[in-house]
């Protein structure tokens, strides 16, 4: 067929009733004549036809083909007939086409204007030999992968011995014969007709043997000798055609007879067919895999069946019996109906005709809107496979339909995802099995884990042709930062529990890390945190860090007041910064200003109370107002300040003060000569006042003449004094405004000239004056830009020319300034690279020269100067050590950068005694003194006791027995009281022997 049509042609001048001139088409419902068809002066006829799948090619004996001359051979396109060059000279057989070539062969000399005899082939634009002259003429051409087989009546191809057929190697570019080829006894045949069939070339004609096999009108060659179709045709007919429909071979020509069979003029050869057969099942998958039972009689000998093919396809051999064949079907190309085939030693071949259909399942995919969807077809919004952008922590879905729209169950496997990010997508609620012409919804969920764009694909597993489906999928994951509303203050009694649970809202995964005064929290790493029965030492306040890909926020701080938490002083009082109604009386005990308070700050010679209510008291040197009272006149007592309220921090510098409220409001008050209240000019204060920028503020530290707080994002801002770089903008000019110097910052610490900050992830930076290595990276160099200092940093601390920081393991380390020890060293030597100091620490506070911190079991410990009683005990000045504190519970203890005095929260305990007295043993009327050594708050009151009965007029810190009598000999102990309480020393004995006289 070509263009949809049947060809024929021969001699005849009508066909079905319409005139057609030795050619005619039929398009299923009627004839037509191509182009007037061909014609001769005499005997016109068409003895061949072939076609390229484009056009149709016609040879026989005409010299017209419509109104066109064409000597033996024209081209039909279709509309119009066309010459191939000038044709032959003689009549054409023969016609193949190959590829682009025409081959053919016929009785003829020359081909165009070429010599060629018998044989010709046509490249599309001239003729050419095809590979050299034949001495007969040729009947029949086929070809087969890269051979031209041709047959006729010939003797010779191209010199080369050939009896009636040769076959063409193109590769080997040579004829060669088929062993000795085809002919009669009497040397009279021809071949008329070739065919492929079950793999082999078969040839008719009139002839009698092929090569040394008898053979009747009819042979068999498979590619190295010829063999016989049983009995052939009958010996007084002939074969002119053969044809083959892969299986069997049809042929026609003049006979009767065909093997013994009575056949007029046509015959199929091929397998027996045994109609008897049962197969079950009748269908399946055409992927194969499944077992199929033949049942039948003579299927073979019970063991000989060496193959089995359904529809032509090979199936494995499971078992077999000489009535039942069991097969493991295997997988085809696609629809089949065909064939069951059994091939036995004992029976040779025996089938049932169209026995077995291969089916397959279809695979449809829609979106929801219903639009249809190619496999591997590119991600896009239309087709519901690009998602677009999706905030971490966030899911996007879409649906899509599968519809079977195949003949047997679709079977639907694993999902395989393939390309970037394939963790963030999922497809769920995919059916197992859809059976066919029915639909079933499954749906692509896209969850971004991190933030980046995703392009991959997803590779759904089926049995249809189209396996794997190809969705190809994209979405970008995006993130907003974290925000935190702050936890809410609370007031509450020893204890209690204490929870803490802000809402976080946000990109998902957080990270968190909760700060107490400034320093993370050990373990302390969730959204909520609880703290159970709860002591003084649990007051504070306290923030949640919220990190996320996006960025990081800090809540504002939540106060905590656990009662009975008092505020504690100590130290230097000139300007009556201790708030106890006096100046000039250094304190060298913690004295209880009753004041409930949870944080505090300690200016050059100004104090500042963050009250548990939110208020604040102010005490201490005022000349600049930076009580914020209205005033400039200090204040030996501490005055109660009730605007701006509701506080949640306090910052105290030289001269000045910042103060934050729970709005997140900034304010100052003080000493503004060089621009630290940020206010845009120099001009001090005496009221609190807002800030430009000041919104948004969750943390504030002062330094000597410059401020610095961190909004709730981790932006840090500066203002202030800048002459070392302190401000870290890269200058070293003054700053009237608040100016931006970095991000991620959650805690911050101000020296006198000097700046150093933690970042969301533990680092530790540093900016400012370098004198004395305080910045410590390891030079004496001013840095105007922050530099990184340290990792895995808690807290940090800054003092006039000195730094410490607490590492996240409990570890605390200095640099800088160590004149008086206050690094806590044992030397006086000065460090520009972090020093460890001690361990187990969870909170570090520096002033003017020395240092304070805390350690897990509630002590604290104090180093370097002590001319104004800034260690907290009537120690010598300086403290090259860390000496312990004791008697306190504190919650935190703090100081400024300029501050010679101590403030601290929490409670004073009763007295501890740190000797206990020795017992001994003397001779009667010697001498015994006993010792205790106690610490407290004073006045510390001693009774020493004899057998639990106190001593009168015992009351001093020894006892002393002058000369002891036998009265004396006891138990001894002392009992050391202050307001707090009162402690008993563990009990000594005195024994007092009698002297024995010696007689000599």
């Amino acid at each position: 067929a070509v263009d949809g049509k049947l060809y024929v042609g021969g001699e005849f001048d009508s066909i079905g009733g319409v005139p057609a001139n030795n050619i005619a088409a039929w398009d299923g419902a009627s004839w037509t004549n191509p182009g007037a068809g061909v014609s001769a002066e005499e005997f016109p006829c068409v003895f061949a036809l072939a076609h390229d799948g484009t056009n149709l090619y016609a040879g026989g004996w005409f010299t017209t083909a419509g109104e066109t001359n064409a000597n033996y051979i024209a081209r039909w396109d279709g509309e119009t007939w066309h010459p191939l060059g000038n044709g032959m000279d003689g009549e054409v057989y023969a016609l193949y086409t190959a590829g682009t070539h025409l081959y053919a062969g016929g009785y003829f000399f020359t081909a165009g204007d070429t010599n060629a005899a018998f044989i010709a082939q046509w490249n599309g634009a001239a003729w050419a030999p095809a590979g050299g002259d034949f001495d007969g003429s040729v009947y029949a051409l086929r070809t087969h992968g890269d051979k031209l087989y041709a047959g006729g009546w010939f003797t010779d191809a191209a010199g080369v011995v050939a009896t009636n057929i040769a076959v063409w190697n193109t590769t080997a570019a040579a004829w060669t014969n088929l062993s000795s080829g085809i002919d009669t006894a009497a040397g009279d045949g021809s071949v008329y007709a070739l065919a492929l069939a079950d793999g082999q070339l078969h040839a008719g004609g009139l002839f009698d043997r092929a090569g040394n096999v008898s053979a009747s009108h009819v042979a068999a060659w498979d590619g190295g000798a010829w063999t016989n179709l049983g009995a052939g045709i009958e010996a007084d007919g002939w074969v002119n055609a053969l044809a083959s429909d892969g299986d069997y071979l049809f042929v026609g020509g003049s006979f009767a007879d065909a093997g013994g069979t009575s056949a007029s003029n046509i015959a199929m050869w091929g397998p027996e067919i045994l109609e008897d057969y049962g197969v079950a099942p009748r269908e399946g998958s055409w992927v194969g895999g499944f077992e199929v039972v033949i049942t039948g009689s003579d299927l073979g000998s019970g063991s000989d069946v060496t193959n089995v093919t359904l529809c032509g396809i090979s199936a494995s051999i499971l078992s077999q019996s000489s009535t039942q064949i069991v097969v493991l079907a295997g997988a085809a190309p696609g629809t089949l109906l065909g064939d069951v085939r059994v091939y036995s030693t004992s029976q040779g071949e025996t089938f049932k005709t169209n026995a077995f259909a291969y089916k397959i399942p279809g695979f449809e995919l829609r979106n929801a809107s219903g639009s249809l969807k190619a496999s591997g077809a590119s991600a896009s919004t239309v087709n519901g496979t690009a998602f677009g952008n999706c905030y971490l922590g966030q899911s996007m879905t879409n649906r899509f339909t599968v519809k079977n729209t195949g003949a047997i169950d679709l079977t639907l496997g694993d999902v395989v995802m393939t390309g970037t990010g394939t963790d963030n997508f999922a497809v769920v609620d995919l059916a197992a099995t859809i059976p066919p012409g029915e639909t079933d919804e499954f749906t692509v969920v896209f969850s971004p884990l991190t933030r980046g764009r995703f392009l991959l694909e997803a590779r759904l597993a089926n049995d249809s042709p189209t396996d794997p489906f190809v969705i190809k999928l994209s979405g970008r994951g995006i993130a907003y930062a974290p925000e935190i509303d702050p936890p809410a203050s609370q007031s509450v009694d020893e204890g209690d529990t204490v929870t803490l649970e802000p809402n976080v809202v946000g990109s998902t995964p957080f990270h968190f890390q909760w700060l107490k005064n400034g320093t993370a929290i050990p373990g302390a790493i969730g959204n909520a945190l609880v703290l159970a029965n709860v002591s003084p030492s649990g007051s504070g306040l306290y923030q949640l860090v919220a990190t996320n890909a996006a960025g990081m926020a800090l809540s504002r701080p939540a106060r905590v007041a656990v009662a009975p938490t008092t505020s504690l002083v100590w130290g230097g009082n000139a300007l009556g910064q201790l708030g106890i109604g006096t100046s000039g009386d250094n304190a060298t005990n913690a004295l209880d200003t009753g004041i409930a308070a949870v944080f505090a700050a300690a200016g050059a010679a100004h104090s500042i109370f963050l009250g548990a209510d939110g208020t604040r008291r102010a005490a201490g040197g005022n000349a600049f107002g930076q009580l914020g009272d209205g005033t400039t006149t200090p204040r030996l007592t501490s005055v109660l300040l009730a605007t701006p309220d509701n506080l949640v921090g306090v910052a105290a510098g030289q001269g000045h003060t910042l103060l934050l409220d729970d709005d997140g409001y900034l304010y100052t008050t003080g000493d503004n000569a060089s621009g630290q209240l940020g206010t845009g000019g120099t001009t001090p204060r005496t009221s609190p006042a807002g800030v430009y920028n000041g919104y948004d503020v969750v943390a504030v530290a002062a330094g000597d003449a410059h401020s610095l707080f961190i909004k709730d994002t981790g932006a840090l801002y500066a203002m202030g004094l800048n002459a070392d770089g302190q401000l870290g903008d890269g200058t070293t000019s003054t700053s009237l405004y608040a100016t931006l110097v970095a991000q991620r910052a959650v805690a911050i610490a101000a020296g006198g000239a000097h700046s150093l900050f933690v970042k969301d992830d533990g680092s530790l930076w540093a900016m400012g004056d370098n004198a004395h290595g305080q910045l410590g990276d390891g030079t004496l160099q001013d840095r105007k830009n922050e530099v990184v200092i340290a990792q895995n940093v808690a807290g940090v601390a800054t003092g006039h020319g000195h730094s410490l920081f607490v590492k996240r393991d409990g570890t605390l380390w200095g640099m800088g300034l160590n004149d008086d020890g206050q690094l806590g060293l044992g030397d006086t030597a000065s460090r520009n690279t972090p020093a460890l100091i001690a361990s187990n620490v969870v909170h570090a506070a520096a002033g003017k020269f020395h240092s304070l911190f805390q350690t897990a079991d509630g002590s604290v410990w104090a180093m370097g100067r002590n001319i104004s009683g800034e260690l907290g005990g009537d120690w010598q000045s300086p403290q090259l050590q860390p000496v312990r504190i004791p008697c306190l519970s504190l919650a935190a203890a703090v100081t400024g950068a300029s501050a010679s005095h101590t403030l601290a929260v929490g409670t004073r305990l009763p007295p501890e005694i740190v000797v206990d007295p020795d017992s001994q043993s003397i001779v009667y009327g010697e001498g015994a003194e006993f010792a205790v050594a106690a610490v407290g708050f004073a006045p510390l009151f001693h009774q020493w006791r004899l057998d639990g009965v106190p001593l009168v007029g015992e009351t001093a810190t020894n006892l002393v027995i002058a000369s002891a009598t036998f009265a004396d000999a006891g138990v001894y102990d002392v009992v050391v009281s202050n307001v707090l309480g009162a402690v008993v020393s563990a009990a000594a004995t005195l024994e007092v022997r009698q002297i024995i006289p010696t007689v000599s």
